[in-house]
């Protein structure tokens, strides 16, 4: 019904992103925005991938080839600007290391050539490198003039030396819904399963949880940990083979690899306890993935993981490194098969209100439409050119103040644009409330972005709306119902007199 071809009226976003290979958060959330409907939907998108790094063992390292590969990406960057003239630019930088002193190049090119930022951050530690002189000088210049998504409130602390809350969005990560039906929360393991997944990384708390594990076996506990993940070059699966041996867990503790797809999920389906204690994170998403599998979990208070896990609600939360704490709260979920059960129906309901990709797209397209200028002013439009603006608009918005009988509603409901305008004089004989639109009070700017946001999110509504307006002005508005009104008025008129 819309002509897509016309006039494109959607703001352009260029997103510098992370998009794998290689598989980490960061990489799969950007390939989820990349792969929206909703946020390509809403924005004119255009990507440019940020990652020079081809491997997870390539992370971290320098080299010639990886060099020239940051500066073809430099390249790349100032012809896409050129070319697409974004009202926004988007990137996901790293917080702090060589890393961010690569990203801190790609995000004053862009402030320099004029280009308004926002920056997403997957990751954590600002905050400590802000006491050094040199980065605590480079933090400066890069937050200057940015907006900031955050994965969560908590994450906050990271970047408040540099940035005011008002110029922070929190929005968390979702992932896609992998289950078709809802999953069964009880397992039928003889010997309990815990589960790992990530990459083989100290950081990840490979080595606290192998430690846990082998206080857990000599207290007398009978269990199989599967570790899931790719190698690195800190802990490959030879490494991993002596780490287990040394302690004594020889078919207790199992590197099964990387997994995908239906793979990944058996492991999550078959699986007693998510085990994460990780050591510095920001918003994991395996915890998310967990609890769509109504797994409790144990994981270490870091980064915005509190966010995921309430602390006794749908899992435990250790302090980082803890490895007494781990054990403790492993075995609370060992021993109490109705705990795991109640905490893992906990984390279900949890992950479907808050961390599907859905919540997570909706959230964030509504995150950087308040970072972009979103009202232009086109001047007046007469004819053909005005019909072009209303096949192209998903929702018309009239909140007058003083209004009789606004004819430009019905010009909107002739288009089958679904209407939101402010209850004034005959405004209400026009729109039927929540049939062919909406009405709020006037000035009332909560409800009317309240009403805005309920249609920029129910595409499906705006389609019925719309109709049912079209079918009303052809009823009730066109040129002939009302020249015949007009008749019927003056005979009667000319009558009584």
């Amino acid at each position: 019904m819309k002509n897509s071809t016309s006039l494109p009226l959607k703001p352009r976003i260029l997103f510098i992103l992370h998009l794998p290979p290689p598989v980490h958060g960061a990489a799969m959330v950007g390939q989820y925005i990349h792969d929206s409907k909703v946020i390509n939907g809403r924005f004119d998108c255009h990507y440019i991938n940020l990652t020079t790094a081809k491997s997870l063992q390539d992370i971290g390292k320098g080299g010639v080839k990886k060099l020239w590969r940051f500066f073809c990406l430099l390249l790349r960057i100032v012809k896409g600007l050129v070319r697409v003239k974004p009202q926004l630019v988007y990137v996901t930088p790293n917080s702090h290391g060589g890393a961010f002193y690569k990203d801190f190049v790609v995000v004053q090119l862009i402030k320099l050539m004029g280009y308004r930022v926002i920056v997403h951050y997957h990751n954590k530690g600002v905050a400590t490198r802000q006491d050094r002189w040199l980065d605590d000088k480079l933090y400066r210049l890069f937050f200057k003039n940015l907006k900031v998504i955050l994965l969560a409130e908590a994450l906050y602390g990271d970047v408040e030396k540099y940035v005011k809350r008002e110029d922070v969005f929190v929005c968390p990560n979702g992932i896609p819904e992998s289950l078709k039906g809802e999953p069964k929360s009880e397992r039928n393991n003889v010997i309990p399963q815990l589960l790992f997944l990530s990459n083989l990384l100290v950081d990840k708390g490979v080595l606290v949880l192998l430690d846990a594990l082998k206080i857990l076996k000599e207290k007398g506990y009978s269990f199989v940990c599967h570790f899931v993940g790719g190698e690195t070059a800190e802990i490959d699966a030879a490494r991993f083979a002596e780490e287990v041996k040394t302690r004594g867990l020889d078919q207790m503790a199992l590197f099964l690899g990387k997994r995908y797809g239906e793979e990944k999920n058996e492991e999550y389906g078959n699986a007693d306890v998510f085990v994460f204690p990780s050591l510095d994170e920001a918003f994991p998403l395996v915890n998310l993935e967990a609890m769509e599998f109504k797994l409790p979990i144990v994981a270490s208070d870091v980064g915005g993981v509190t966010s995921e896990v309430v602390d006794g609600e749908n899992g435990f939360i250790c302090k980082p490194g803890d490895t007494e704490a781990f054990v403790e709260s492993i075995k609370n979920l060992l021993d109490d098969s109705d705990l795991r059960t109640k905490m893992g129906e906990a984390g279900y309901r949890r992950f479907k209100e808050n961390f599907t990709l859905n919540v997570f797209e909706n959230r964030l397209a509504k995150g950087l439409g308040g970072s972009l200028t979103l009202a232009y002013f086109h001047g007046k439009k007469y004819n053909g050119d005005k019909n072009v603006f209303f096949d192209n608009a998903d929702i018309f918005v009239f909140p007058t103040s003083n209004e009789a009988f606004g004819l430009v509603l019905l010009e909107a409901m002739e288009h089958a644009v679904p209407c939101i305008s402010t209850r004034e004089g005959g405004v209400s004989a026009i729109i039927d409330d929540g049939v062919n639109g909406f009405m709020v009070e006037k000035r009332d700017a909560n409800a009317l972005a309240d009403r805005i946001e309920f249609l920029l999110t129910h595409p499906e509504e705006r389609t019925h709306m719309g109709i049912a307006g079209y079918q009303k002005f052809k009823n009730e508005f066109t040129l002939p119902k009302f020249e015949t009104r007009m008749k019927q008025i003056l005979e009667r008129a000319n009558e009584e007199w």
